[in-house]
């Protein structure tokens, strides 16, 4: 059989794992199979390379992404919001349910407080971008892992670089710890500004988190200050 189909099929095989089917269908595995026909799966790393200029090529860069078994379970990819030239560009982990419906980040509960943060303390929706470092959401929200990642990288050094923001802010451990390659706790990198590749970032918690500890709301809120101060100072 050709070493493409070969490929195919394993990697079909190892999505049905991916999705936690312990008995695979493969009836199922045979449509997907079909359904893959013109994937080009052993080229991943030749698209990687793709010569992006404007924000309109990553949105459809993302819209069409096959890059990693996520567009087969996402309802929608999450590009991304807001100005083309921000002053505060927002990262979170991964879109969550309400995200994937809508193709919109930071909808559900936890985007509306943080929202609501924002608007007390006059940063305003024209000041900033938000976006996610995985575009597509993972089952059951779980944490992303490597394969995924490495196809979204791309897509969020450009738009960073992009953007061109004067504060990257980053919202929860998983994005705080990724973009400043560290293994430090968030307790340990919040409230404080850090400097890295030339960028100014703030560390802070993700508003899921606010949800489930109102107390710590004040926090948050001391943090985005912290960004907005240091927005001022430009």
């Amino acid at each position: 059989m050709d070493g493409k189909i070969w490929n195919k099929i394993i990697w079909i095989l190892k999505r049905e794992e991916f999705l936690g089917n312990d008995k695979i269908n493969f009836s199922k595995v045979r449509e997907n199979l079909k359904r893959c026909s013109r994937i080009d799966i052993t080229n991943s790393k030749k698209k990687d390379r793709e010569d992006f200029k404007t924000m309109e090529d990553i949105r459809k860069a993302i819209i069409n992404c096959k890059k990693c078994p996520l567009y087969l379970s996402r309802t929608n990819p999450v590009v991304g919001e807001g100005p083309l030239t921000p002053n505060i560009l927002f990262i979170g982990e991964a879109p969550g349910a309400d995200e994937d419906i809508s193709g919109r980040p930071f909808v559900g509960r936890s985007g509306r407080k943080l929202r609501e943060i924002l608007n007390s303390i006059g940063i305003t929706d024209d000041m900033f971008y938000i976006t996610n470092i995985l575009k597509c959401r993972p089952p059951n929200n779980r944490d992303p892992n490597s394969k995924e990642i490495d196809a979204c990288v791309p897509y969020l050094d450009f738009q960073i670089k992009k953007l061109n923001p004067d504060v990257i802010c980053t919202l929860g451990t998983f994005a705080s710890q990724f973009i400043l390659k560290t293994n430090e706790r968030i307790g340990i990198l919040r409230g404080k500004v850090h400097h890295k590749n030339n960028r100014t970032i703030i560390a802070t918690y993700h508003p899921s988190f606010i949800l489930r500890n109102q107390s710590m709301g004040s926090v948050l809120k001391n943090d985005l200050l912290l960004c907005l101060n240091e927005v001022k100072k430009l």
